[in-house]
């Protein structure tokens, strides 16, 4: 209940409403989202201003989900060849980079640009999300890579704490016994990390 409490908290804050919204408040709230989101890329984006114009469509043509359909879709190699083309705003507005290659394929790598804004958002949904599972006051082991700011274990650990609870992020290298006499030690109510680590 609390991801759905906290998604409707956002919806309501958008529509400026108070009641709780129902499900077509939701749906319109999704696809206001994704008009914002084709428009802001096709005004900020040179790839997509260009793939847009290619097809022959603007983001005002898509008027419904249905619409969907009409979009031109974006291609990994695209993605890993021009990362640069898809920003959407100036590179010193970045405040992470991470390079990544897509689980289960041995493609080219890809590069994704975060904004702070984008980060606080993702902290706040990460609160949201570990809030289904834990509450203010518990302790919330992570086994995640971590050692940088905005790294995924420093996101979490902050979202932890915006929630109320405690981080207690552990080593992504520790030992399987050495995992166990952290667990021993602060006695977490969750712990998160990849499933090969746990």
């Amino acid at each position: 209940m609390y991801l759905e409490k906290w998604l409707h908290t956002k919806i309501q804050e958008s529509a400026g409403k108070e009641d709780k919204p129902d499900r077509s408040a939701v749906e319109r709230y999704q696809f206001l989202k994704l008009q914002q989101t084709l428009r802001h890329a096709y005004k900020n984006s040179s790839f997509y201003r260009a793939s847009f114009d290619q097809t022959g469509i603007t983001p005002n043509d898509v008027l419904c989900i249905q619409d969907l359909s009409k979009l031109p879709f974006t291609e990994p190699h695209q993605l890993s060849s021009s990362p640069f083309q898809f920003l959407c705003l100036s590179q010193a507005e970045v405040a992470r980079t991470y390079t990544f290659v897509t689980s289960g394929t041995t493609g080219p790598q890809k590069r994704i640009f975060w904004t702070q804004g984008d980060l606080d958002r993702i902290t706040d949904f990460m609160a949201a999300g570990i809030g289904v599972v834990a509450r203010p006051g518990d302790v919330i082991q992570i086994i995640l890579p971590d050692g940088r700011p905005n790294s995924q274990a420093d996101l979490l650990s902050k979202g932890v704490i915006k929630l109320g609870a405690a981080p207690a992020v552990a080593a992504f290298d520790l030992s399987a016994e050495e995992q166990i006499k952290l667990v021993h030690q602060t006695i977490p109510a969750v712990i998160f990390g990849y499933t090969s680590r746990l």
